[in-house]
């Protein structure tokens, strides 16, 4: 199968249905899971590239000398927050957070917070800074329901999922594919701390299997008020998303 698109038109998104439909489900896992990976390598370049080589004086862009461009350009304070978490100045994080400046728990565009970030950065000192001192949301979830942990399980950082299952992760966390921290890890050491989680709490497969339960019937429940409601699935997100499309990521993914 071809290169999996970040994101879908609806037309893509009912074609690659009608091709995923016909794998087994071992196999649409991987997919997922790669496609996963494919949206946190754009975001570390995009990210890395953002202010390269430019000079910044009281959260402005001052041009270089020998430049002709006069006009300072203000920078949000939350983008100030995640390039100094991307380029690990622990320090001005730090400054930003406890000045008030910055939330904490701030997102990008993708909902992602600076503790997402130094995961996929994979770094410990910043994540131990932003959970134990700042006090950072260790369950903040991104758009599409990722929690740090799921960040970390899925990259293969056993020492950072084993933080974060320390400072309240959960591991029965279920994204919006439905899929635990447990789930999307193929790393030895990471799924045998997950493990060691789940046995110390006595979590067993069927208890596994009746959170995923949990959250479609939620689902069902919400579409049939809906159409009681209303006789027609007219809801609509703050992104355009409708229940129709929602319904149609789900048999995606499952």
């Amino acid at each position: 199968m071809g290169k999996i698109p970040t994101e879908y038109s609806h037309q893509q998104l009912v074609d690659e249905m009608a091709k995923l439909s016909k794998l087994p489900m071992e196999q649409r896992m991987k997919i997922a899971k790669n496609k996963r990976l494919e949206q946190l390598k754009l975001y570390q370049s995009s990210n890395s590239n953002s202010r390269n080589n430019n000079r910044y004086v009281d959260n402005e862009y001052v041009p270089r000398k020998g430049s002709n461009r006069e006009t300072k350009i203000s920078f949000d304070k939350t983008a100030l927050l995640f390039d100094a978490a991307a380029k690990s100045d622990i320090k001005e994080v730090r400054y930003l957070i406890t000045t008030g400046n910055c939330d904490k728990d701030a997102t990008n565009c993708h909902g992602m917070t600076v503790l997402h970030q130094s995961c996929v950065d994979h770094n410990l000192a910043l994540i131990h800074i932003l959970i134990k001192e700042l006090r950072a949301d260790v369950m903040k979830a991104d758009h599409e329901m990722w929690t740090p942990l799921h960040t970390a399980a899925l990259l293969g950082y056993a020492d950072i999922a084993k933080f974060l299952l320390d400072n309240g992760a959960d591991p029965l966390s279920l994204n919006a594919e439905l899929n635990m921290p447990y789930d999307i890890c193929d790393d030895p050491d990471t799924l045998d701390i997950i493990e060691l989680i789940f046995f110390g709490r006595g979590v067993t497969q069927n208890r596994i299997e009746e959170l995923r339960n949990k959250s479609e019937s939620a689902m069902l429940s919400d579409l049939t008020s809906e159409w009681n409601k209303f006789g027609r699935l007219s809801f609509q997100g703050d992104n355009g998303e409708t229940l129709v499309r929602l319904l149609l990521l789900l048999y995606y993914y499952h």
